[in-house]
């Protein structure tokens, strides 16, 4: 997922709660231009809360 250089920059500062949380400030950025920041993430299911899934970030690529 390509995000924008606000979003990672909150995102390592732990301002984000939720993967949603996440997106929807993602979406609102009126950025133009190609972000040069993407994040590698996986969806599991947590089977111990009725199978609601779980986003892990594994890592952030930067393209400078």
């Amino acid at each position: 997922m390509a995000i924008s250089n606000e979003t990672a920059n909150k995102l390592l500062q732990g301002e984000f709660n939720t993967f949603y949380e996440l997106e929807s400030f993602e979406q609102n950025l009126l950025n133009i231009g190609y972000p040069n920041i993407e994040i590698l993430y996986r969806e599991q299911k947590n089977p111990n809360k009725d199978n609601i899934p779980v986003y892990i970030i594994e890592t952030i690529f930067i393209d400078e």
